[in-house]
């Protein structure tokens, strides 16, 4: 973890800086993008709330930065840096998202090949790349349904469609709403094997943002990754009614339906708020259909809020463009893939057992 440098009052030495690594002069948060003959290349992210709308690059003395030089933590940065145990673990890791405004991630030539998501740290399977293939000609924006079996890999297959939608700048604004207890396999996932950097939002996100004078929370962080039950309170709620994202992904997303049960109906209240400001939206859930098919449409409905469907039925048209559904014996049999069986093991929880944030979470 980059530790905070000394001032120059201090006896502090100038740092030697990494690619990539987050800084704090000049009263705005900064990139480092490189050392040439004793001068570092900066390029601005940040004055006060507001992020630099397009990429203003600048070059510094280190020597004169000295004094009110710092080296941000992580969440003071709002950018997640990965740790020296990341970084080991991380060996294929390519750094697809760490510059907001890098010319690097357009798609010049126009090419509807994953070309980009090909080159992360993923072994390649061909089925994980079929739903950017349903999607790729109804860019610039994906509303899909992803509701492959158990194990499959709907989030390698989320993060590919956000990889490349990435690399033709079309999600610098994401929201990805998760259950608590996958928040951080989401972060570490899209982190280390797609090199997509998420902040988790929480209580402590909120307070310290609203320390630092931050109004609205949601309009400053940029890529973050919320879980449903924090986010569904009304505290959070309100203030994200209005705030536009590029694509918001739901994971578990049959929690979301209509239903009369009084938590599932603010769960759909939040999504019904936010999922139409969105120009991109991909679900996720291994169960979308539990029987009920007016449960199922207003599934659908979130997608397309015209749809209406009452003869809608647990089977799914193969080339659906909205939905794709597989399961293990379709791979097996298609696509000559083996799956080993899952071991499901229970453990007893006690309440004496769980830290205060767990409790209140």
């Amino acid at each position: 973890m980059a530790q905070e440098v000394r001032s120059a009052n201090a006896g502090g030495d100038i740092p030697r800086l990494k690619p990539n690594q987050i800084i704090e002069c000049r009263g705005g948060i900064w990139r480092f993008l490189r050392e040439d003959r004793g001068l570092w290349e900066l390029e601005l992210l940040r004055q006060g709330s507001h992020f630099s709308e397009f990429p203003v690059k600048v070059w510094a003395i280190p020597q004169l930065e000295k004094s009110t030089l710092r080296v941000l933590k992580s969440h003071e940065a709002y950018t997640p840096y990965p740790s020296e145990k990341n970084q080991r673990n991380a060996k294929y890791y390519k750094p697809l998202l760490t510059l907001r405004k890098n010319s690097a991630l357009e798609d010049r030539n126009n090419s509807k090949d994953p070309n980009t998501a090909k080159q992360c740290a993923i072994e390649i399977k061909p089925w994980q790349f079929e739903p950017w293939r349903r999607i790729v000609d109804a860019l610039p924006f994906p509303r899909i349904l992803l509701a492959d079996d158990v194990g499959l890999g709907k989030t390698t297959e989320a993060a590919i469609i956000l990889t490349e939608l990435t690399r033709r700048k079309r999600a610098e604004r994401v929201l990805i709403i998760a259950p608590q207890h996958l928040s951080e396999k989401w972060q570490d996932e899209l982190y280390e094997r797609f090199g997509l950097a998420f902040e988790i939002y929480n209580r402590k996100t909120r307070e310290r943002l609203n320390e630092k004078g931050v109004k609205n929370p949601w309009q400053v962080v940029e890529r973050v990754i919320v879980s449903r039950d924090f986010v569904k309170r009304w505290e959070n709620l309100k203030p994200l009614e209005n705030v536009k994202w590029d694509v918001i992904i739901i994971d578990e997303c049959h929690h979301f339906v209509k239903d009369l049960n009084q938590s599932q109906k603010r769960l759909r209240e939040l999504a019904e708020k936010i999922v139409y400001n969105s120009p991109g939206l991909i679900l996720l859930s291994a169960t979308p259909f539990t029987g009920d098919k007016e449960q199922f449409n207003s599934l659908i409905q979130l997608i397309d809020p015209k749809f209406y469907d009452r003869t809608a039925q647990s089977k799914w048209n193969p080339n659906d463009p909205c939905i794709v559904r597989r399961n293990k014996n379709f791979l097996s049999k298609n696509e000559n893939e083996t799956f080993n069986d899952r071991e499901i093991h229970h453990h007893e929880i006690n309440m004496e057992d769980l830290s205060k944030d767990e409790v209140t979470a």
